[in-house]
């Protein structure tokens, strides 16, 4: 037991531990930071402008679409195949920030929780690494980085 005390006294210990929670904070500092730049990006996507000329389809017709992404992002199970014909049917770079500015911000709610977000976010969300990479290969076809 004396050993112990020895130990918690010494100075190599005691520096030991603050550079140990310099570093943690640190960490922690570094994935906040992080988060709001993908955050950032995410709403800078749903920003941006679109040239009414350069559009596939009617209001109506973006509205559905728009509808048809959170029936298939809602709910227990995410469906992927709607969500990647929906985005294969965009003709345009335009098509996309049209389709993601009439999404808006959407909310869902649960038992347990509420979170809200826009077309990139919900995407970012519900999809895992490889249906996200389908989603950026279509979008790559029409000019979009996802």
């Amino acid at each position: 037991m004396g050993d112990f005390r020895q130990i918690l006294k010494s100075p190599y210990f005691k520096i030991t531990m603050i550079l140990l929670v310099l570093v943690v904070v640190v960490l922690i500092v570094k994935a906040v930071l992080e988060m709001f730049s993908k955050r950032d990006s995410y709403t800078r996507e749903s920003r941006q402008e679109y040239s009414n000329s350069n559009l596939s389809y009617t209001d109506l017709e973006y509205e559905n679409m728009a509808a048809r992404l959170l029936d298939a992002m809602s709910g227990a199970m995410t469906r992927e195949e709607p969500i990647y014909q929906i985005l294969k049917s965009l003709k345009t770079k335009d098509d996309w920030y049209k389709l993601v500015n009439v999404f808006g911000v959407r909310e869902t709610t649960s038992m347990w929780s509420s979170w809200s977000g826009n077309l990139v976010e919900w995407l970012v969300d519900e999809l895992d690494s490889s249906e996200q990479e389908e989603v950026s290969n279509i979008l790559s076809r029409i000019g979009v980085v996802f």
